[in-house]
Formats: structure tokens, sequence, C-alpha cells
């Protein structure tokens, strides 16, 4: 059975009591598959370190598209509202009018209906003077 090593804790400090250098600790002190681990690291670093560039990087033009396309939205939303309104202008002119032609239209029919009812009370006012001059009819004696 293999034997653990020591936390990586304990290796660190015996490392920077011991005044050697290295990023985890003495090589010397450690196990051969923790010192290989540790050469890995080290040998990974430079990438690791250019990759975390280029996610800072990524991430800056990220937030620079994310800052854009709001912009873009906002003035799509701005410039739309716009025509919104010129064409909520246009419809209200439009509804203006043809309550117009309607009030005119209405005042026009009441006109009319006035009119008829005029004639038509005169009409009958006629027909009851000449029924009144109409001699009643004779009925004729019915022979037997």
């Amino acid at each position: 059975m293999a034997t653990n090593p020591p936390p990586p804790s304990a290796s660190a400090s015996s490392g920077a009591a011991t005044g050697t250098t290295g990023s985890v600790g003495n090589p010397s002190q450690m196990s051969p598959v923790s010192a290989q681990t540790n050469q890995i690291i080290e040998a990974l670093k430079p990438s690791l370190e250019k990759n975390g560039d280029d996610l800072r990087r990524l991430l800056a033009a990220s937030i620079t598209g994310f800052i854009f396309l709001i912009g873009a939205f906002g003035y799509g939303y701005l410039h739309l509202d716009d025509k919104l309104d010129a064409q909520n202008e246009s419809l209200s002119r439009q509804i203006d009018g043809v309550n117009t032609r309607i009030d005119d239209v209405d005042t026009n029919l009441t006109s009319q209906i006035t009119s008829t009812n005029e004639l038509l009370i005169k009409s009958n006012t006629e027909l009851d003077d000449l029924l009144a001059r109409i001699p009643p009819q004779i009925q004729p004696i019915p022979s037997k």
C-alpha cells in the first residue's frame, strides 16, 4: 500500500521555513508523484496565464458587444416610438375627419327627418280638412 503524501499546507509551510523557492513547496521533500504533479503545473503555468489573458479579452469584447447591442435596441426603440407617434397622429386626424363627416350626415338626416315630419303633419291636416268638407254618402234604401 502506498503512503499518502502530507497535506499541501504542510509541504508549503516546510518549504517556506527552509527558504527554498517554489510555488508549492520544496520538491526534494515531496513524494515522487507530488513532484511530478508540481512539474506539470509549473510547465502549464504560462499557457494557463495566456488562456487567462485570452479569457479577459473575450470578456471585454463580450461586454462591449452587449453594451453596443443595448444601445442599438435603445436607438431602435426610440426610432420606432417616433414612427408610432407619427402614425398615431395621422390616425387621429383621419378619425377626426370621419367624425366630422358623420356629424354632417347626422345633421343632414336630422333636417330631412324634421322636414319629412312637417310634410306628414301638413298632409294629415289637409286630409282631415278634405274629409270634413265631403258630405257623408247617402246609403240607398234597400228594396225588398
